[in-house]
Order: C-alpha cells, then sequence, then structure tokens
C-alpha cells in the first residue's frame, strides 16, 4: 500500500471512529429523551466558539461557523415549514 492510501485509510478510519461517536451522542440524547435540539446545538456551539476562540486556528474557527451555518439554516428551514419565530439563545455563564 503506497503513503497516500495509507493516508487516506487512516483519516476514513479515524472520521468512522467520530462519526461512531456523533451516533452514539444522538443515542444516548434519544435514552435519555432529550429535549435538545437544534437551536440548543446552535447555543451550545456559539457558546464555545466564544469561550475558546483566543485557542482556535483560523482554519478550526471557519470549520466550526461553518457546522454553525448548516445548523442555523436547518433551523430557518424548520422554522419557516412550521411557521414559528427561531428562539435561539447563548447561554452566558454567570
Amino acid at each position: 500500500m503506497n503513503d497516500e492510501k495509507l493516508t487516506n485509510s487512516v483519516m476514513n478510519e479515524g472520521l468512522h471512529k467520530v462519526i461512531t461517536l456523533f451516533q452514539q451522542s444522538a443515542e444516548s440524547l434519544e435514552l435519555q429523551k432529550s429535549g435538545d435540539d437544534l437551536d440548543d446545538a446552535i447555543s451550545l456551539l456559539s457558546l464555545w466558539i466564544h469561550l475558546n476562540a483566543h485557542e482556535l486556528t483560523e482554519d478550526d474557527f471557519l470549520g466550526l461557523i461553518l457546522i454553525g451555518g448548516i445548523l442555523y439554516r436547518q433551523v430557518q428551514r424548520r422554522d419557516t415549514s412550521h411557521q414559528k419565530p427561531t428562539h435561539c439563545e447563548v447561554p452566558y455563564p454567570p
């Protein structure tokens, strides 16, 4: 196996592990009957970015902003289809 194929294989394995963690987290939320939804995800992500912005590289920051944008777009689509206003509050610590 050449270096490029090995690198791609290792990368795919790593991505699969992270996606598996996402899946396990989602299953845990279902078992807990968690009320968390996209609004909560946006609030938590924005708080995390805000608190850690000084430690993020520009690429990391832009990647997280892209993820937030995707989540926010889903909220807008959901709200448009249900005709209810979007309500996202950022829970700042005291």
